[in-house]
Parts: C-alpha cells; sequence; structure tokens
C-alpha cells in the first residue's frame, strides 16, 4: 500500500462546521492548523499552514471575493501574532518554518475543546490590540458611512463623510487620504475585524470612489 504524501494528508482534512469555530479568535485557528501539522509528523512551514487552515476554516481564511482561494494575508498575520513577544505560542518565521510552544500547544488543545464547547475562546482571549487600532477602528465603526454601508444605502454614502471617518478636510490631497485609508485597512487586519475591512476595501475598490484616493 502506498504511503500517504503531506499532499494527500492536507487534501484529506475535512472542514470543520463554521458555527463550531466563528466564535474563536483568528490566531487561535491558526495556531490549531500547525497544532495538526506537528501532531502528524509534518513540517508546517508557511505553505502547508496557509492550506491546512484554509481546508480546516474556510468561512474565516478565504479571499474576499473569491471563496476557493485562501487569503494568505490573514494568515501571515496571525503567525506574527503568535510568534510576538506577547504570546510566545509559536518559534520560527515565513522561511525556516514554524514550531508550537508548551505555552502554545495548551492553547492548541483549549481550542480543540473550543470546538465541542467544553472551552469558551472568545475573540478577545488571543487579541491584544494596539490603542491606536482600537481608537481608529472605532471612529469608523461610528461612522454615519459604515452605518450605512451595514445597511447597504450605498447610494447615500457622500465624500464629506468619508474626509470625516478619515480625519481630514475637504481640501486634503487625494494622496494623503490614501494613505489613511491605507493605515485604517492594515488596523483591520491587524485587529481581525472583517467587516470594517470589507468595508475599507469596498471604498479603495468601488469605481464610485477611487478618484477619490488618486
Amino acid at each position: 500500500m502506498q504511503k500517504k504524501t503531506t499532499s494527500d494528508f492536507i487534501e484529506e482534512l475535512e472542514l470543520i462546521e463554521e458555527d463550531l469555530y466563528s466564535h474563536i479568535n483568528k490566531d487561535r485557528l491558526v495556531l490549531y492548523a500547525v497544532y495538526i501539522l506537528e501532531e502528524n509528523n509534518i513540517e508546517p512551514t508557511f505553505e502547508k499552514i496557509v492550506v491546512t487552515a484554509f481546508k480546516l476554516f474556510p468561512k474565516r481564511f478565504s479571499l474576499l471575493g473569491f471563496p476557493k482561494y485562501p487569503d494568505a494575508r490573514w494568515i501571515y498575520y496571525s503567525l506574527w501574532h503568535c510568534v510576538y513577544a506577547t504570546k510566545k505560542w509559536l518559534t520560527g518565521t515565513t522561511t525556516s518554518g514554524y514550531h508550537i510552544t508548551a505555552k502554545g500547544n495548551q492553547i492548541a488543545l483549549e481550542t480543540l475543546g473550543a470546538f465541542s464547547g467544553k472551552v469558551y475562546a472568545s475573540k478577545k482571549v488571543a487579541k491584544k490590540q494596539r490603542r491606536k487600532e482600537i481608537y481608529f477602528l472605532g471612529l469608523v465603526e461610528k461612522s454615519n458611512v459604515f452605518k450605512k454601508f451595514l445597511s447597504e444605502n450605498l447610494d447615500a454614502i457622500t465624500e464629506m463623510e468619508i474626509r470625516i471617518m478619515l480625519r481630514t478636510r475637504m481640501d486634503t490631497p487625494k494622496n494623503l487620504l490614501a494613505n489613511n485609508l491605507k493605515k485604517y485597512v492594515e488596523y483591520a487586519q491587524l485587529a481581525d475585524e472583517p467587516k470594517i475591512l470589507e468595508f475599507l476595501q469596498y471604498l479603495q475598490n468601488s469605481d464610485r470612489w477611487t478618484k477619490l484616493f488618486g
């Protein structure tokens, strides 16, 4: 009988139902993907982690607008969070590959329990946002333009509302507007706020508003 390859193993992974992990932070889900690989004696390289996380949790790691493909950026950010000194759940880099620490192993086991409802792993547990990110994303959430986006009242959005949200004036140059929007996108990515990110990317890519940013 032919021995299974790494590709065979990953290909045969079954997705986990979204309602079992919707309450769990992305960092923990990526950590769990590393855990699964190591438990099966597979070296957790960046590429393998990306595919494994997407296979297990497709709703959380799909590319915006292309649900059949993984968005490696989300996974890269989570790996960075997991390695960072405030967590130390993983060691390694995208070049060298990753390895789970003793602390990370415990978190992965907690996450495994959370899938069955035995342990509640809230989004706030595994995420330490910087004050700057929280502040600016809070401005977005409170803005009129974001509220109109959520209610799908896109035609009612005005340039003034966008400029107010981005903390700029009517005479602010386009390049500064674009730079502020780019920073907001980065904050939304790092803070794991997919709805805010979807909104900001709408502004970036909308035919109606692209002229405002360059």
